[in-house]
């Protein structure tokens, strides 16, 4: 028999004890006040029978006292007891146990306060849980809980029933809530939660979880085959193809969807939730928006991916970016007016490399801040050693969406520039047309821009949602017409159309328009009579390192022109 800890006592054993104590003092009080008790032997049997009756009634009140008082305290103690009992269950997590009733009766008041107490922890509870169960923003379960779920799915499954994961990627959030801000960004991601728990063909055991940022994954058990998976997967995309309404304008975006089946693609959660994440980068590889299902091809080209990014740290180390620049033409006189400055890549193998080959694996992994940093220095000191030379020219540049939505882009730039004494006037920044069209911020960091001194030009004009009402107050310079509308100008009146329209609006505006892509002396002459200031493209010149450009710009733009009508 193990021995008893201390406070292992019930209450109503202390009330035992109480009472005897009690007693016992009643008994010895009785003695003391008949003074009778020390006269038992004495001769006299007067004196004898009186003490022997002292000590009875001493007894018989002390008897008395220890049963009123266990009577009075007894139910006392059963409540606290039944109170006890609920309390050491609430700390072993027991938190739903009900008080008695008993318990109830003789002590109201405390059982109140106790049971708002216990309510309120049990509130605390649920929500510590939710929050580490849920995402805080769409109330979808988080990477930690769907985990736990999908497992739990995963072996509820017989044998021969197949399952499915879809890992879901929003293509351009980062763009979208760098530029309209987090509140809006929080806006779209509720947005799409509820669009994709839709798709799940209205079954209840499909899961949509959000893992982070802009990732999803959606678990679907007991599908009938990879047809029924994909039709789901394309069912989510026509979804998201319809606008959002953020703050003052209308958002459209898609989704890359990576697709791993169960158990054709792996027989547990870990492995799923890889080849769906490989297959889902595949998926933006090929162009995005897009669904794409696991095969074990995939392994190499996601390897390549990393070792790719890993190359592209190396080439910042060890100074293997270097700047082309390809000459934008006067219209009317085909003399040089500018420079675009173009990114290559000098690697150490497979020699010069163009920015397409390797451009949106930076974007993905956000070395493009960094080399788009490399990117304005270089150009900063280009302009400024052009014009020590005496021979000034205005340079362009692209910057990612990315880049300007870094807090310290404005002093960068102002630094590079006071560094290097460069006028500032001789750059340029070629910014994406959905950017300036995102919204406030945007139209803050270009005021920010042309303030240093710089101009700006809307790139790729004409591939892209534009909200013309702000378009004519923003405080940008030019237009560029992208170049898939040049290719057909000449082919395709629905392409003139369009490239006429776009000069009249930019002219309109007040704006400089250039023609970007132009491949043939037709093309040129045709736009150049429609009202194009500048041209730029093959016609002319292809990008060249900058020796060879300078060789090319002191022939003057005529002698660069390909006569390749």
């Amino acid at each position: 028999m193990q021995p008893s800890r201390p406070g292992d006592e019930s209450f109503r054993d202390r009330a035992i004890a109480f009472a005897a104590g009690a007693g016992s003092v009643v008994l010895i009080l009785s003695l003391l006040a008949t003074d009778v008790a020390g006269k038992v032997d004495a001769p006299n049997p007067v004196v004898r029978a009186l003490a022997a009756q002292a000590l009875l009634l001493s007894v018989i009140a002390a008897a008395v006292t220890a049963l009123a008082t266990l009577r009075a305290l007894e139910p006392i103690a059963r409540a606290l007891d039944a109170i006890t009992r609920v309390l050491r269950n609430a700390t072993a997590g027991e938190l739903y146990a009900e008080f008695s009733r008993e318990a109830r009766g003789v002590l109201p008041a405390l059982v109140d306060s106790l049971e708002v107490l216990l309510s309120r922890v049990r509130a605390s509870l649920e929500s510590a849980r939710a929050d580490a169960l849920n995402d805080p923003v769409t109330g979808l379960p988080n990477r930690v809980h769907f985990r736990r779920i999908v497992e739990q799915r995963l072996a509820e499954l017989r044998e021969g029933e197949e399952a499915a994961l879809l890992f879901i990627d929003l293509d351009r959030f980062k763009a979208v809530n760098d530029s309209l801000g987090h509140a809006q960004g929080d806006v779209l991601l509720k947005g799409f939660a509820d669009r994709i728990r839709g798709i799940g063909d209205g079954r209840h055991d499909a899961i949509l979880a959000r893992l982070a940022g802009d990732e999803f994954t959606l678990f679907i058990p007991k599908v009938d085959g990879p047809a029924t998976v994909e039709r789901l997967a394309r069912l989510g995309l026509r979804k998201l193809a319809e606008p959002f309404q953020l703050a003052d304008r209308q958002v459209v975006i898609g989704a890359s969807v990576g697709i791993a089946r169960f158990p054709a693609d792996g027989g547990d959660y870990d492995t799923l939730m890889r080849h769906a994440d490989t297959a889902m980068y595949h998926a933006k590889d090929l162009g995005r928006n897009r669904v794409e299902f696991y095969n074990s091809a995939m392994h190499e080209r996601m390897r390549d991916r990393l070792s790719l990014e890993a190359q592209l740290r190396e080439a910042l180390v060890r100074h293997e970016f270097e700047l082309y620049f390809q000459p934008l033409i006067d219209a009317r006189s085909g003399s040089t007016i500018a420079a675009e400055a173009l990114l290559r890549w000098r690697h150490p193998v497979e020699g010069l490399r163009g920015p397409a080959t390797f451009v949106p694996v930076a974007e993905e992994s956000e070395l493009i801040v960094d080399i788009g940093r490399w990117v304005i220095g270089e150009a900063v000191r280009t302009a400024a050693r052009w014009s020590r030379q005496g021979r000034p020219l205005r340079i362009s540049l692209n910057i990612s969406p990315r880049q300007l939505v870094q807090p310290d882009l404005v002093p960068f730039i102002r630094g590079c520039i006071a560094a290097e004494d460069a006028p500032a006037d001789l750059i340029e920044l070629e910014i994406t047309e959905s950017f300036v069209s995102s919204g406030a911020k945007a139209l803050e960091t270009i005021e920010a821009l042309r303030a240093l001194g710089l101009s700006i030009a809307i790139d790729d004009f004409g591939t892209g949602y534009s909200n013309l009402a702000r378009l004519k107050r923003l405080p940008v310079d030019r237009l560029k017409i992208d170049r898939s509308l040049i290719s057909d100008v000449l082919t395709t009146p629905d392409a003139r159309t369009i490239v006429e329209a776009i000069i009249g609006l930019g002219h309109g505006l007040g704006y400089e328009v250039i023609a970007e892509g132009v491949e043939t002396k037709a093309q040129a002459d045709l736009l150049a009579l429609m009202g194009c200031e500048a041209l730029q493209g093959y016609a002319f010149a292809p990008a060249l390192e900058e020796r060879l450009f300078n060789v090319a710009r002191d022939r003057q733009a005529p002698a660069m022109l390909r006569q390749t009508a």
